[in-house]
């Protein structure tokens, strides 16, 4: 993918989750790729619908019985979920499939238990590794998705090519530069638009 069409689907993430605070992105992934699916089995519905006019027009019946056989097999999922899981035996997010279009974003258990120290300060460090592995996780979902939907593996997002780990790391860093860029509004205009 061109980094410009990486940094669309992040704005538009990004504005989507306008309306929820950061931990709430996940819904913003949800909603983004349950449109684009919507969206893309419209179209797709609409091509096979002219292809069998043709294909009636044309007398055409072993072409017809094989699009009407590819038209009752156009699927997406019609909800998406997305969960956080926090889990003791791995070093870096990954996201798994679960049932379908159930998705898991695994994160550090340990990283969790480090935000907060002994005295109940916050470890900003591990607070802003989770944010970057979150938003690295949210990257493959919203850019990956097609990839994660066929995968059934348990290593999920780890089985993804390098090209996909630098593509979500490019989301990554562009969703938490909007994060931030609202956070600093927030703080200067005191306009907190749908928190």
């Amino acid at each position: 993918m061109e980094k410009r069409d990486i940094e669309n689907v992040a704005e538009a993430i990004n504005t989507i989750s306008n309306t929820y605070h950061l931990s709430y992105a996940t819904h913003a992934c949800e909603k983004y790729n349950q449109t684009l699916y919507k969206k893309r089995k419209e179209e797709k519905n609409k091509e096979l619908s002219d292809k069998i006019k043709e294909a009636l027009a044309n007398s055409s019946h072993e072409s017809l019985s094989k699009l009407l056989k590819e038209k009752n097999e156009i699927s997406s999922p019609e909800r998406i979920s997305i969960y956080i899981d926090y889990v003791a035996n791995i070093e870096k997010g990954r996201i798994t499939q679960h049932m379908g279009s159930k998705f898991i974003i695994n994160m550090p258990k340990s990283l969790m238990l480090s935000v907060i120290g002994e005295n109940g300060s916050y470890n900003v460090n591990a607070l802003n590794q989770i944010r970057k592995m979150m938003a690295h996780e949210l990257g493959h979902i919203a850019l990956h998705f097609d990839k994660l939907y066929d995968t059934l593996s348990t290593n999920g997002s780890y089985d993804l090519t390098e090209e996909y780990e630098k593509e979500a790391d490019w989301f990554a860093g562009k969703f938490l530069e909007l994060r931030r860029n609202r956070r600093d509004k927030m703080n200067t205009d005191g306009v907190f638009g749908g928190i």
